[in-house]
């Protein structure tokens, strides 16, 4: 009987990680709105962890570069990653994963489907590419964060 308690208990308690891509990061800051917290509310977690692929971070550090929006935007970004890293809710992949595809999206949708974690992007053609595949994606709509 405890120890069925405790199944329970850990299995609630297990992290969930949600990949997530560069343009539901740059949402945030156009938003203004803490997507990641929205996401949590979604799917009634608190112990979500945020993985972003080394390839997305690289992708974060092109844009930005420059004064426009997006660059700014990508700025203040890298600098909310560093935060929640810190917290320990986001972890950032040190190492290319070095899959032989040339866009980021293609390497996100191969290791969601490896490890079988859901998405969190605003990208809608990737939205369409992660449902394709049968895997768990998020994305924001001015009502909220949406699952399919």
């Amino acid at each position: 009987m405890e120890n069925d308690k405790k199944d329970k208990k850990d299995k609630k308690d297990t992290d969930v990680v949600i990949l997530v891509d560069t343009s539901i990061l740059l949402k945030i800051f156009e938003s203004k709105k803490d997507l990641f917290e929205l996401l949590k509310e979604k799917i009634l977690k608190n112990n979500v962890v945020f993985l972003v692929l080394k390839e997305v971070y690289d992708e974060l550090l092109k844009l930005s570069k420059g004064n426009s929006n997006k660059a700014l935007n990508a700025k203040t970004a890298l600098k909310f990653l560093n935060t929640l890293k810190k917290q320990k809710s986001l972890k950032i992949l040190d190492e290319p994963l070095n899959y032989s595809y040339n866009y980021t999206d293609d390497i996100i949708l191969e290791y969601a489907s490896k490890n079988n974690f859901p998405i969190f992007t605003q990208d809608f053609g990737l939205v369409k590419k992660a449902k394709q595949k049968n895997l768990k994606v998020y994305y924001y709509k001015k009502k909220g964060v949406i699952g399919d």
